[in-house]
């Protein structure tokens, strides 16, 4: 699974190099020359929709225009890999009727890009139904479309959790992904999942449901709150005692309290472009972590990167292999355990049949 790391437009870390980066149209609405200053090798630029939608959700009163013109204008000036036609997502509280009217909203802007642009286009996927889903997925698969995003997908709408932010790990959201990749292989198609990954656990967690692609800006928040991630494992607390939540190690939370010798070992093998400004010793390079977030940051995507290059060696030797990787990284993660069950026995299901 290809991942790409999320970004904010120009509130961007000093120094961060990017090889897939994904921006968003919306951190370039009021810009006259609209202009990325961080380098990158791809972009992957999504449409705005998402984070316009949920501004004029809960700001009625300072409503952002949807101008689908601009939004275009944008796209063409910053020459993305890959971008996103104007869509409308669902929410779960959405009258089926309304979640219908959205689909055509959005299937009216898909052939209003291809029409007035050259951009390769990934167009948003929306379902409120496994029917729907399916029924959908054919009419972008007529345009001819080989590469689609998962936009909403309500399979089981009583049992959602949730609308805004990073997609989070529950049953029915990995039955939705493993739903959609079933319907994407039997078409030869490429998926992507938006906001998924922000940690190893759920990138190899995703990447198992046959995604080609996921984008998350995990990376960055998870550091903001005083997180770093580890390979094979989840967050662990490398903070400077001001994030709102977690860990506070000025309360008592030391370092040997915090890290396994397992996980001390992974510190000091780390090779990410911060720990290796630091001596190979864990103390040491986890109080240079504890200093800044943008440190964390940086560590972070690192590590999830690593993690892809990892999950593609051992796809190519075959999904058993992969399967038992991930088996041996659940032994110590309970609570993922009983979800990464749900995911194989679940993928076996649905991809019995191709």
């Amino acid at each position: 699974m290809d991942f790409w790391a999320g970004e904010l437009g120009d509130n961007y870390i000093k120094g961060i190099k990017h090889n897939n980066v994904m921006d968003s149209v919306y951190n370039y609405l009021h810009k006259n020359e609209p202009k990325i200053n961080y380098p990158f090798k791809n972009l992957f630029l999504d449409n705005g929709a998402f984070s316009i939608l949920k501004n004029n959700y809960t700001h009625k009163k300072k409503k952002i225009k949807i101008n689908l013109a601009s939004i275009i204008d944008i796209q063409e000036k910053l020459k993305p890999k890959y971008t996103v036609p104007f869509d409308y997502p669902f929410n779960p509280q959405m009258a089926i009727k309304d979640m219908e009217k959205n689909w055509e909203k959005t299937i009216n802007n898909i052939d209003y890009w291809k029409d007035c642009t050259n951009l390769n286009l990934i167009p948003a996927l929306h379902g409120w139904s496994k029917s729907s889903l399916e029924k959908n997925i054919h009419i972008l698969y007529k345009k001819d479309f080989d590469y689609i995003a998962l936009g909403s997908a309500f399979i089981l709408k009583e049992k959602f959790k949730g609308f805004f932010g990073d997609r989070q790990p529950h049953k029915n959201i990995y039955e939705a992904f493993l739903y959609f990749a079933s319907l994407a292989k039997k078409l030869d198609i490429y998926i992507h999942i938006f906001g998924i990954g922000s940690s190893p656990l759920t990138f190899h967690l995703a990447n198992f449901c046959e995604i080609k692609s996921s984008d998350s800006s995990g990376y960055r928040r998870k550091a903001a709150y005083g997180k770093i991630v580890l390979p094979q494992t989840g967050e662990r607390y490398a903070g400077n005692g001001s994030a709102k939540f977690g860990f506070n190690w000025k309360k008592g939370f030391k370092f040997d309290n915090i890290f396994t010798e397992e996980e001390k070992r992974k510190l000091r093998e780390c090779k990410c472009p911060e720990c290796k400004k630091i001596s190979r010793h864990a103390y040491r390079r986890w109080k240079h972590l504890c200093s800044d977030w943008k440190i964390r940051a940086i560590h972070n995507k690192w590590v999830i990167e690593q993690e892809e290059i990892i999950s593609n060696k051992l796809i190519q030797q075959g999904w058993d292999v992969y399967e038992g990787f991930i088996d041996k990284m659940m032994e110590n993660s309970r609570p993922f355990k009983s979800l990464w069950n749900f995911i194989k026995n679940t993928k076996k299901i649905y991809f019995r049949k191709i």
